[in-house]
């Protein structure tokens, strides 16, 4: 039979994971360290981050679309990714560090899912002028936005 002290002692455990969650944030995206130069082909001079800004908000004056690979697949996930946490952060199940490694990895999970089946099918669809050989999938061409998103916890300042 446990001894109150190891119940104080668990419970204090848990109340400094949860101190720490507190002060934690999970981002998914195009951090600092990835934001790179784009390299394109007509001599764009733009970063990573801003050509994930261009397809996740589109540009329709420029006859550029949506293509939410952020968002929207986030958004359409939430209870996935709210169950993730849940089920880690059980009572002395693991550590919080843990647990935001693991939702920060099924976030980045699935926006590369969303690269692969073009937004659950919802990105519009190439036009021709802009297909490169037979790849007729958006956002995949030469796979430098798709490899600069990754996830990072942060405390929260």
């Amino acid at each position: 039979m446990a001894k109150p002290e190891d119940y104080l002692k668990e419970v204090s455990k848990y109340t400094k994971e949860l101190e720490k969650l507190a002060g934690s944030e999970v981002v998914v995206g195009i951090p600092q360290s990835k934001n790179s130069k784009y390299n394109s082909e007509d001599g764009t001079n733009i970063t990573m981050a801003e050509l994930g800004a261009i397809h996740e908000y589109g540009v329709p004056e420029s006859g550029i679309p949506q293509r939410s690979f952020l968002r929207v697949p986030l958004q359409t996930n939430a209870d996935k990714l709210l169950k993730t946490i849940d089920s880690d952060l059980k009572f002395s199940q693991t550590n919080t560090d843990q647990a935001l490694g693991k939702l920060g990895a099924s976030g980045l999970s699935i926006v590369l899912e969303a690269f692969k089946s073009s937004g659950n099918g919802t990105w519009q669809k190439l036009k021709p002028s802009t297909r490169k050989g037979t790849n007729a999938k958006p956002l995949i061409d030469t796979g430098q936005l798709r490899q600069s998103i990754t996830f990072e916890v942060r405390d929260v300042k």
